[in-house]
């Protein structure tokens, strides 16, 4: 294995690699990059579970996914939960079936970028996921909430404000 500092399959792979192991992987990107979509952590995730199953080892815990993004612990869990901390806090939540639909504007916002223009980090934590019914119940709750990174994605990429514009 060799590590591209940019690479969070390969930075997830040698995390767990035993001394004097190795691995040949292959990856074929589905999602755009720097889409907000958690792309690069699933495939991390993934990596981490095909690995720890080849080497014999157990998966690792949220806690040693730290350093690798922010939804690493979430995709290695693989079931709905609401996350906390800086991701490594997981509270499994029961959803109602729905469908979605996302929206790209076809421009990569850097993840990193978005947390650098936040102007306020000390908001409030939103509000307990309550008993959802259905997707419609789902929906209504979701739109009573905020995300704290609209804003400065919203400021970093006048696409997004054109696109959620045009959904609106």
């Amino acid at each position: 294995l060799g590590v591209d500092a940019g690479n969070s399959v390969l930075r997830a792979a040698e995390r767990l690699r035993p001394p004097g192991r190795g691995a040949a992987l292959r990856l074929t990107k589905m999602l755009p990059v720097a889409a907000g979509l958690g792309g690069g952590s699933a495939d991390a995730a993934a990596a981490l579970r095909l690995l720890a199953r080849v080497w014999g080892l157990p998966p690792p815990s949220p806690e040693e996914t730290l350093g690798l993004g922010a939804d690493v612990p979430v995709c290695l869990a693989g079931r709905p939960a609401r996350m906390r901390g800086i991701g490594e806090v997981l509270d499994p939540v029961v959803l109602p079936p729905f469908w979605l639909v996302l929206a790209n504007p076809g421009v990569p916002v850097s993840t990193p970028a978005v947390f650098a223009a936040l102007t306020a980090r000390e908001n409030p934590g939103l509000p307990p996921i309550p008993a959802l019914g259905d997707a419609a119940e789902l929906c209504a709750w979701l739109g009573e909430t905020r995300n704290d990174l609209e804003t400065p994605a919203r400021a970093l990429a006048p696409e997004v404000e054109a696109t959620l514009e045009a959904l609106a």
